[in-house]
């Protein structure tokens, strides 16, 4: 296995899994993490794993995905992806939380990186200035923003994802995505100087997504992609 997506429910594991065969990969779904037997899927380059994470308590959402992070980890995938619905419903600062801690104790360091990547503008989700707008409406106004089970109520990626995790979070706008690859990972080195274990990345087009995977292709320290399967499926090719 060199990709491995922990994902927040089983759609969102399929999703991502068709996103990275489309790259060339082959990839399966594992239904949950009681059904994980790396034998099973020793065949496949990609597997996603649904997490069933997005309507659990914060609490029980983080050691999930603590879990299954670390039990991923243990097949030493090239790339660990934290799938994200491109509305961020759900517990998305909590989860990418518990990833990073659970990168920090496999590795015995502290150098690893999350990359929040919440566009997928093939599907009408973009964010710009560090706002996720939805089919051209702010977030908070939009219908899905009123999920009921699980409700939405900040258009800023950086404050949903505050209000939810401690975790120093950095912010790569959008004229540095438009400079190009070396711009972008300047701007993301600079955050990093500063403490910052996670960055929110704008992206309105495809090509954003693409500037931003070849910036942090040759990255020497761990990355853990977070997003709705395009920047997943971008880095990992």
């Amino acid at each position: 296995m060199d990709i491995a997506v922990i994902a927040d429910d089983f759609t969102g594991a399929n999703a991502n899994g068709a996103l990275l065969t489309a790259k060339g990969f082959s990839s399966a779904t594992c239904l949950g993490p009681d059904h994980w037997n790396p034998a099973d899927f020793s065949a496949y380059t990609a597997v996603s794993l649904n997490a069933e994470s997005r309507l659990l308590p914060q609490q029980k959402a983080w050691q999930v995905v603590y879990d299954s992070v670390s039990m991923f980890c243990r097949e030493h995938p090239a790339l660990v992806s934290k799938r994200v619905d491109s509305t961020l419903r759900g517990n998305v600062g909590a989860e990418m939380e518990a990833a990073i801690k659970a990168m920090d104790d496999t590795y015995g360091h502290q150098q690893s990186l999350a990359v929040l990547v919440p566009s997928y503008p093939t599907s009408g989700r973009i964010c710009v200035g560090g706002y996720q707008i939805v089919h051209g409406i702010p977030l908070e106004r939009s219908p899905i923003a009123k999920d009921a089970a699980t409700p939405v109520n900040n258009t800023s990626v950086l404050k949903i994802v505050a209000e939810q995790s401690a975790i120093a979070c950095g912010f790569v706008p959008l004229d540095r995505i438009l400079a190009g690859p070396a711009a972008v990972r300047e701007t993301i080195e600079d955050a990093r100087a500063r403490g910052c274990r996670a960055v929110v990345c704008d992206a309105v087009a495809d090509e954003d997504i693409t500037t931003i995977a070849q910036a942090l292709a040759s990255a020497p320290y761990p990355l853990i992609a977070l997003d709705p399967g395009p920047f997943t499926a971008e880095l990992a090719a």
